[in-house]
């Protein structure tokens, strides 16, 4: 199975100038029907930074080259991510303003891999200033209506359905953007202990005992209540029949857990099982 990322905040440097709450254009946004909810993110200073890739994506289409209106591109994640809000879904991101010189390169098909860097923000459609103007949507572009946005009841043009604010949406990697001013808004941080464990597959470097909860303080399960999977790719031990999954077993994390002992725990179908030990050990590696 495809490991699910966590859809990060795409710029090097936070700084958001507007939010759907504090601009008279930006409260029509969310103010009407439909409803989005738009941020504009201006970078570290009044130059052109870069958008980056917050998940491995698609380019589903792009707007505007020309005199034909305010650029925009829309942007969908190539697999379901988790999101801030605790959900795991696929995402549209609609990015407005940026440059001919910088968005002319991009084609409908193309997919860029998380973190990479993508175009610069810019001044077109009658901006006052360099930002990109961002709005997330927890639904496929072919989920979104009329081709990706509509007018709505305060004539003003947003996502046309399934729009979520911003801080539901993205983690703020604290290895790759700095905050300089989140606008009142309230990011969850992705830590670096959650930004090193994370839903997928892995496979354990040594024997690892299965519990019946994320903590040396759960019982470990006995031998004949896993799964006829977790079985096959088990041992038990004599004589308390305990389960403990064999060096080089292959697992399905469903959920993490991070333990305030800084120990890591994933949830799999057999039972809980340590990845990160207190001591910083890892016992598995993600394949």
């Amino acid at each position: 199975m495809n490991n699910i990322q966590y859809l990060i905040y795409p710029v090097k440097v936070m700084n958001i100038t507007q939010t759907y709450n504090n601009d008279l254009s930006h409260e029509k946004s969310s103010r009407g029907k439909p409803s989005s909810y738009p941020i504009d993110e201006a970078g570290q200073d009044s130059g052109r930074d870069y958008f980056y890739a917050p998940c491995d994506l698609i380019v589903k289409r792009v707007y505007g080259l020309g005199n034909n209106g305010a650029n925009t591109i829309w942007l969908e994640s190539l697999n379901p991510v988790k999101l801030a809000n605790n959900t795991t879904s696929y995402v549209t991101i609609m990015v407005m303003h940026p440059n001919d010189d910088t968005l002319k390169s991009f084609k409908v098909g193309q997919t860029y891999q998380q973190k990479t860097q993508m175009f610069l923000e810019g001044t077109d459609g009658n901006t006052t200033g360099n930002h990109f103007h961002i709005e997330v949507a927890n639904c496929r572009f072919s989920e979104l209506k009329n081709n990706g946005w509509v007018e709505n009841s305060e004539e003003s043009w947003v996502l046309s359905n399934n729009s979520i604010k911003p801080e539901e949406a993205f983690f703020i990697d604290e290895n790759f953007t700095t905050i300089k001013n989140t606008a009142g808004l309230n990011f969850k941080k992705l830590s670096a202990q959650s930004a090193s464990y994370q839903e997928g597959t892995y496979q354990t470097l040594t024997e690892i005992y299965v519990r019946t909860g994320p903590g040396t303080n759960y019982p470990i399960k006995k031998y004949q209540d896993l799964t006829k999977d977790g079985q096959k790719n088990a041992q038990k031990t004599a004589p308390t029949d305990h389960a403990i999954y064999k060096a080089g077993t292959i697992f399905t994390a469903s959920q993490i857990i991070n333990n305030d002992d800084k120990s890591v725990w994933a949830q799999t179908p057999s039972g809980f099982v340590c990845l990160k030990q207190t001591d910083g050990q890892s016992l598995v590696k993600l394949i």
